[in-house]
């Protein structure tokens, strides 16, 4: 069995954890983010706390426990993270699916966040920084086109196995079904240019601006068979993708590159032509 604990926390309530991490010569700030933040705890809500660190003994990342008989994640950040943030030596991109604690999360938690314990004064640096500075960078248009791309891929290949009777093909597209909807979803903001910020900041987003979109999202988590679900997720991926191109027919081909190639739009049309260059030599006979 792998080790785990019951932590005291549990029997905390929040601001005695908090008063207890600014007694620790290890900690260097304390801030609250979203609900807990912004003191509009529900009865679902979880705390959400940063930690900032001056040393680090273990290389901790998150730390998952109950405060106070509740759900609550804690990162842990270096006090060096703050400090190139807060120098402009850093900027938070998207384009990737986001994981917890990216770059953009991070850079969204310190803009908005309510400080509770600021041992040097850093976290209210950095928060100054960001709330001034325009630190999002956009996915680029290699980014933008590695979406379109995968979305792409994603598209055919799940319809093309939905063409199997075959119970266990079945089944695959129900799991694909699962994992293609959640990229698509984060993908709709990260092909627009805009930051991911969490599935409920999303959904207030999408109903200011897109509400067709998000009801039609909705229709497909609400969808009690593999059919409808298929269909509604074939009227999603043109949707999501409209910023950057079409959605490929069954009969079209599409190439992608290296992670690690410049990318540059010409290079689209040189992939493809290579690609039919490979079938144009003549077997000899």
């Amino acid at each position: 069995m792998l080790p785990t604990s019951i932590s005291q926390s549990n029997q905390l309530a929040l601001d005695e954890v908090i008063a207890r991490l600014a007694l620790h010569d290890a900690i260097d700030g304390v801030l609250l983010m979203g609900s807990t933040g912004q003191n509009t705890v529900g009865p679902a809500s979880d705390y959400d706390l940063v930690v900032v660190l001056s040393s680090q003994p273990e290389p901790i990342a998150l730390l998952h426990t109950p405060i106070d008989q509740r759900l609550a994640e804690v990162y842990f950040f270096s006090t060096d993270t703050l400090d190139q943030i807060a120098d402009e030596r850093n900027s938070a991109q998207g384009g990737a699916l986001p994981s917890a604690g990216d770059q953009v999360a991070l850079y969204t938690w310190l803009q908005t966040g309510r400080i509770t314990f600021d041992r040097n004064g850093r976290l209210a640096r950095v928060q100054q920084h960001l709330r001034a500075a325009d630190w999002f960078v956009p996915a680029s248009d290699a980014q933008r086109y590695a979406i379109w791309f995968g979305h792409n891929y994603n598209l055919q290949h799940t319809k093309w196995v939905a063409r199997s009777a075959d119970p266990l093909y079945q089944r695959e597209v129900d799991i694909r079904l699962l994992f293609t909807v959640n990229f698509l979803f984060c993908d709709y903001f990260h092909i627009r240019g805009l930051p991911w910020q969490g599935s409920k900041a999303a959904m207030r987003w999408l109903e200011q601006h897109d509400p067709a979109y998000l009801t039609l999202f909705h229709s497909l988590l609400d969808a009690t068979n593999r059919i409808d679900k298929l269909a509604i997720y074939e009227q999603l991926v043109p949707l999501t993708l409209a910023p950057v191109g079409q959605v490929l027919s069954d009969q079209q081909s599409a190439v992608n590159f290296a992670p690690d190639s410049t990318f540059e739009p010409a290079m689209i049309e040189r992939g493809l032509a290579f690609l039919e260059s490979l079938l144009t030599i003549a077997p000899v006979s």
